[in-house]
């Protein structure tokens, strides 16, 4: 794995403040997504790959066991997560990657670290996870401006972040 890979997990986690630990596991499951990227994603490497994300939260055997929230929104019944992951990965490769991602984040099937795990699969679909890309900003996140995914040096709103 390069440093880009790196320091693009690292990023992401910056933005989900999620903390220094969480780097750690997102690499882990983006390794395994490398190792894996020659097929499609199964429902068994979504859940591996949330597990990975975030192994406080996430089980690999199951979806989310709760309702959760999104912003001010919840994601979908929790009793209809497993129907709508089965049927949103069915879609692999029909669709294209930004509205699957888009999907998969309204689903949020899992307690926590769906946005980690979304821009894993959003890669994987792409075919560019060994030159990882950004999803669409959908949800209109204020971290997510111009710029956000260049080292801090680069970022083209001039300010200067505190470290």
């Amino acid at each position: 794995m390069d440093l880009e890979i790196a320091r693009f997990c690292a990023v992401e986690c910056e933005l989900q403040h999620s903390g220094e630990l969480s780097v750690y596991h997102m690499l882990s499951a983006y390794d395994y997504a490398l190792t894996h990227q020659h097929r499609s994603p199964t429902d068994a490497d979504v859940r591996i790959l949330g597990a990975l994300v975030e192994p406080r939260h996430n089980l690999v055997d199951r979806y989310r066991t709760c309702n959760v929230h999104i912003g001010s929104s919840l994601g979908a019944d929790l009793n209809d997560v497993p129907y709508l992951m089965h049927e949103l990965i069915d879609e692999c490769g029909l669709t294209h990657p930004a509205p699957w991602f888009l999907e998969f984040e309204k689903i949020h099937p899992f307690r926590d670290g769906n946005g980690r795990t979304g821009v894993i699969l959003f890669n994987w679909l792409s075919v560019s996870l060994e030159d990882p890309d950004w999803p669409p900003n959908y949800f209109h996140d204020h971290r997510r401006t111009p710029g956000w995914g260049a080292p801090r040096e680069e970022r083209s709103d001039g300010e200067e972040e505190a470290p």
